[in-house]
This record gives structure tokens, C-alpha cells and sequence, in this order.
């Protein structure tokens, strides 16, 4: 072999090394944007679940002040009630007296459905902050912040 056919073989094989190095290199790139890919669809999920979590919470808490603004405007009414019974006992009238109790179980039976609601309304509203918490501590703090929850 002569130091030209020697110095292109080598040349060759230098070039045929360096094409493998760039393939491994390549692929190497191509596994790690696969992978940066994959972790910012799960970040964007987990965000959308902390958004859709965060609107729930939002929602049972405008059915828990609605109940509690229900609540207060029933015991209004077994107050108002309480004083219309306590002048109709002063006026003797027994009839009025008999419609008032009637109007008085009314409102209290609708205070206990009431309470009810309110009730289930704290339990649905407990179970989603445990949800929205849960979901909140399996999300980094970039996510966090840029959900705009920190």
C-alpha cells in the first residue's frame, strides 16, 4: 500500500468515526427534547388541573356563602316569627297564636334543610381543597407560579 492510499484510508476511517459520533451526539439531542417535551405536557396538565380545581373551589365557595346568606335570612324569619308569636300569646288570640307555631314550624324545618345543604356544601368544598392541595404538592414551583397560584 502506498502513504497516499494510506493517508486517504485513514482519512476515510477519521470521517467514517465522525459520522458515528455525530449520530450518537444526534440521537442523544433528539432523547432529551423528547423527554423536555413530555415533561412540559405533563406540567401544562397538572396546571390546567390546578385551574380547573381552583374554578371548583371558587364555585363551592359561592354555594357555601349563598347557603350561610340563607341561613342568616331563615333565623331572620324564626326571629320575626319568634316576635309575632310573643304578641299574639300578649293579644290571647289562640287562632293567631295556633298560625303563628304553624308559620314558626315552617321556617325552622326550612332552616334544617338549609343546614343540610350547608353541610353538604362544607363536605363537597373540603373534598376539592384536598383535591386542589393534593394536586398543588405534585407541582413544581414554576408551574405554581406560572399557573399564578404562588
Amino acid at each position: 500500500m502506498s502513504d497516499d492510499e494510506q493517508t486517504i484510508s485513514l482519512s476515510l476511517e477519521q470521517v467514517r468515526e465522525r459520522f458515528e459520533e455525530s449520530t450518537r451526539v444526534l440521537v442523544s439531542a433528539r432523547e432529551r427534547l423528547d423527554a423536555l417535551s413530555e415533561s412540559a405536557e405533563i406540567q401544562e396538565n397538572l396546571s390546567r388541573g390546578l385551574q380547573e380545581t381552583s374554578t371548583q373551589v371558587f364555585e363551592f365557595t359561592s354555594a357555601a356563602r349563598e347557603a350561610a346568606e340563607g341561613l342568616k335570612e331563615a333565623q331572620n324569619k324564626v326571629s320575626e316569627s319568634f316576635d309575632a308569636l310573643k304578641q299574639l300569646i300578649e293579644e290571647s288570640d289562640l287562632k293567631a297564636v295556633r298560625e303563628g307555631i304553624d308559620r314558626i314550624s315552617e321556617r325552622l324545618d326550612r332552616i334544617s334543610e338549609l343546614e343540610a345543604e350547608l353541610s353538604s356544601t362544607k363536605e363537597k368544598l373540603a373534598s376539592v381543597q384536598a383535591d386542589f392541595e393534593r394536586l398543588k404538592g405534585s407541582v413544581g414551583p414554576r408551574a405554581l407560579k406560572k399557573a399564578g397560584f404562588v
